[in-house]
């Protein structure tokens, strides 16, 4: 007969990787990490991991992207301003003609 518990250790994940204690964290962590399981460290499953690598990974090319945006809406302001100061200055010569004609 197979007894069916889920469990197959008992006790931590550190004490079951070296239950002699002869290794330091930062060497059992490195093992972990190098095995793939970085999750287990972080107590979430590993499509939560992946989700959340997805994530950073988009936020990064965002604000890779945000400098080449904002010096785009700077460019359009610029020339906006540009035609509004030409605008304004066309407006006042048109006024200053009128002005004159009326004198």
């Amino acid at each position: 007969m197979i007894p069916q518990d889920p469990t197959l250790f008992t006790g931590s994940l550190r004490f079951n990787l070296d239950p002699f204690d002869k290794h330091s964290d930062e060497e059992i962590n490195g093992l972990i990490k190098k095995a793939g399981l970085e999750y287990l460290l972080e107590g979430t499953s590993k499509q939560e991991l992946a989700d959340k690598k997805k994530k950073e990974e988009e936020e990064s090319k965002k604000k890779e992207l945000m400098p080449d945006i904002e010096s785009d809406q700077e460019e359009k302001d610029e020339k906006s301003t540009d035609e509004n100061s030409k605008s304004d200055e066309k407006d006042a010569e048109e006024d200053a003609e009128k002005k004159a004609e009326k004198e």
